[in-house]
């Protein structure tokens, strides 16, 4: 019988590390598709609100019907995947701005767009504010005139 004592406890062991790691890796798995539905949903976002004002620039209905259906889809999952400051912000972008017709709209959207790249990316990772208001509108936005774009959806 104490010949197989350190078979039994090397068993044990081989059950226990085998199940503690699955458990463990099928968590990391849950938080990696997580984080991918999360950022999905900030760059569909992005995507929706960017082909609206594109589509309303060059009077194209059938293209802005098509970005505020991804807009409001995208919505909806920051609603459901979104950490709680980006969706909070993403409805007060929409309740006191959200159609892009002034400057201080295009400066609310860069503010979301922070807080999206500061979920995504890590609060270290604090993107400076005049660059991504560059890259979102080719300008700084800090004393800049704003392109006519209404984004209000259902």
């Amino acid at each position: 019988m104490k010949d197989y004592i350190p078979l039994i406890t090397a068993l044990i062991g081989i059950f226990l590390g085998g199940t503690i790691q699955y458990f463990f890796g099928r968590r990391a798995k849950k938080g990696e598709w997580f984080d991918k539905l999360q950022s999905d949903a900030y760059i569909d976002f992005v995507r929706g609100v960017t082909g609206v004002a594109m589509a309303q620039r060059f009077c194209d209905p059938k293209a802005e019907a098509t970005s505020a259906w991804l807009m409001l889809d995208a919505k909806v999952r920051i609603g459901i995947y979104g950490t709680p400051n980006v969706a909070h912000a993403v409805g007060e972008f929409f309740d006191k701005y959200g159609d892009m017709s002034k400057s201080e709209d295009m400066k609310a959207f860069v503010d979301l767009m922070q807080k999206m790249r500061a979920s995504v990316v890590g609060q270290s990772d604090s993107a400076d504010w005049t660059a991504l208001s560059r890259i979102l509108f080719s300008k700084d936005q800090t004393d800049a005139q704003a392109p006519h774009a209404k984004l209000h959806t259902a």
